[in-house]
């Protein structure tokens, strides 16, 4: 709940910096932001006791990622950047391919909490999922960009706010009616609650979505 909060008091503030700032000096402000995030959330982990939620959710020590989404957006619509992605596309596909194997490293380091994910982690994530979408816009890989502009995966994407707001409560919900005839802290009942969660969720929002 507090990192929806944080997105969209980020969502609705942002749109204002942009029109008030010109684009050169929004790409330096952007920059200051993504490198600036980690190192506020690096000083929170090793100064600040029980800082681990704080860092999970607060606008600061999550807007590089937010960040990196607009930085994007200012790349392909720069001339100048757009063309050097072009000529680099290998390069692009070769540093997401790297920051792949960093999130494989990742997931067996702990959880969302630990040393590794709250210094580096995040700002890994989302530098991978930046890289991802501009393979995707500049066609730097034709498989990888067939898999990515996939129609179904395009319409999840038209879906993903909606799924975002609901998929917590829903899959608890389920887990928690499933506990009512088996154990609610087996690992079955977790998983396939979960899941059921998660298809009720994607058709909640497939129907807000609609109507």
């Amino acid at each position: 709940f507090p990192t929806r909060r944080s997105s969209d008091l980020f969502y609705l503030t942002v749109p204002f910096v942009i029109r008030k700032i010109g684009r050169s000096r929004l790409t330096w402000i952007l920059i200051a932001i993504i490198v600036g995030a980690p190192v506020l959330r690096t000083a929170l982990h090793l100064f600040f006791e029980h800082s681990s939620l704080a860092c999970y959710v607060l606008i600061p020590c999550r807007a590089d990622s937010l960040s990196l989404g607009v930085l994007c957006a200012v790349l392909v619509r720069t001339d100048r950047w757009w063309k050097f992605l072009l000529a680099h596309r290998s390069a692009l596909c070769g540093l997401t391919g790297i920051l792949s194997v960093g999130l494989i490293a990742l997931a067996f380091g702990g959880d969302n909490e630990s040393t590794p994910m709250i210094t580096i982690g995040y700002s890994v994530l989302a530098l991978f999922y930046s890289g991802c979408l501009l393979i995707a816009i500049t066609g730097a890989n034709a498989t990888m960009r067939r898999v990515l502009c996939n129609r179904s995966l395009m319409q999840l994407g038209v879906l993903a706010y909606c799924t975002y707001l609901l998929h917590l409560p829903l899959m608890e919900v389920s887990r928690r009616l499933l506990g009512l005839r088996f154990a609610y802290s087996s690992t079955s009942t977790h998983f396939i609650g979960g899941l059921i969660g998660i298809l009720l969720t994607l058709g909640v929002a497939k129907l807000s979505w609609t109507f």
